[in-house]
């Protein structure tokens, strides 16, 4: 697990934003991430850890968002 720590403190930025943009879009989604991950000369078990974050990131802020308009709008709730 160190390992691989040391290879993602190693890894440029841009690869690591690359990513993690293209699993938090909803036609990426880890599917395409890792791919691209390991095209780009990346291991496949530090291109998982940086894409499953990512894909989590937009559910988190969709149900944060939904928790906002159910407080506000409490009808919502019913459906």
């Amino acid at each position: 697990m160190l390992r691989e720590w040391v290879i993602l403190e190693s890894l440029d930025l841009e690869k690591i934003l690359i990513i993690a943009l293209i699993s938090a879009s909803p036609i990426g989604e880890i599917l395409i991430a890792i791919p691209i991950g390991v095209a780009m000369g990346i291991d496949p078990f530090v291109s998982y850890i940086i894409a499953f974050p990512s894909n989590m990131i937009p559910a988190a802020v969709i149900l944060s968002i939904l928790d906002l308009f159910e407080e506000r709008y409490p009808s919502i709730s019913r459906y």
